[in-house]
């Protein structure tokens, strides 16, 4: 009898004793596998990728917003590798079967993420043609002001415990500070969207958690729903992003 991965109620990987033949076969049969499960976010970034080319040729005619693209879409790939560069290092989570990996972190995560800045940017790009988005707002008001200030300590304060492993969800340091932006850009659009992604990516983390895609320590229903709802705070965040460059472009 052999330990072999098998998935449990959770959609994680348990050992489970079954007899799979010689223990070359199983080894082959393993890596077979897990490069299946690494393919799998890699046709996601692939996709991602084909769209975000759409998008640049939508926006061709405004080099204002092709470059926000841009820039939104290199923020967002270099705080994705951070968190997941901290995320992995700690074991909270990893990417089984993923390649091409730069420091630990899988090339086509970051690279996912480039994509998706270029793909918020086109959101706020079709909501701005529609009128359903201004980039006209007034400075706001002093009291205003000394929210958004407070609002940025406090996330910086959570950033630091983070960064040293004192706090382990994003939402904490994302949402002040996505707060704090929307208060200079107050459109109810992108708030919309940002719950939106929630619901979005609840289904879509478990779906990867269960074929093994993710693996999680510790991984439950709670732990999907604090990701889905983190995803909020830093989808916001990317929107207000954009829209603060658009603006400055």
């Amino acid at each position: 009898m052999s330990n072999v991965q098998t998935l449990n109620n959770d959609g994680q990987e348990d050992e489970s004793p079954r007899d799979q033949g010689p223990p070359h076969l199983r080894d082959k049969k393993l890596r077979e596998r897990e490069g299946a499960r690494g393919r799998r976010i890699s046709w996601l970034t692939v996709s991602a990728g084909l769209f975000s080319l759409f998008a640049l040729f939508l926006m061709r005619d405004y080099p204002s917003f092709l470059a926000c693209s841009v820039l939104a879409g290199a923020i967002a790939a270099i705080l994705d590798y951070v968190v997941e560069r901290i995320g992995i290092t700690r074991r909270l989570w990893d990417y089984p079967g993923e390649r091409m990996p730069i420091g630990q972190v899988p090339l086509s995560v970051p690279l996912l993420f480039f994509f998706c800045g270029i793909i918020a940017t086109l959101i706020v790009f079709l909501l701005y043609q529609q009128q359903l988005v201004s980039l006209d707002h007034p400075a706001p008001t002093v009291q205003v002001g000394l929210v958004q200030a407070g609002l940025v300590i406090l996330a910086c304060y959570f950033i630091v415990q983070y960064a040293v492993g004192r706090v382990r969800s994003l939402t904490f340091w994302a949402l002040p500070l996505s707060i704090a932006l929307y208060l200079f850009f107050p459109e109810p659009m992108l708030l919309a969207i940002a719950v939106l992604t929630v619901y979005v990516d609840y289904y879509l983390e478990k779906s990867l958690v269960k074929r093994s895609n993710i693996r999680y320590e510790g991984y439950n229903d709670q732990t999907a729903i604090n990701i889905a709802l983190s995803y909020f705070a830093t989808t916001l965040l990317l929107l207000e992003v954009v829209t603060a460059l658009a603006v400055v472009l």
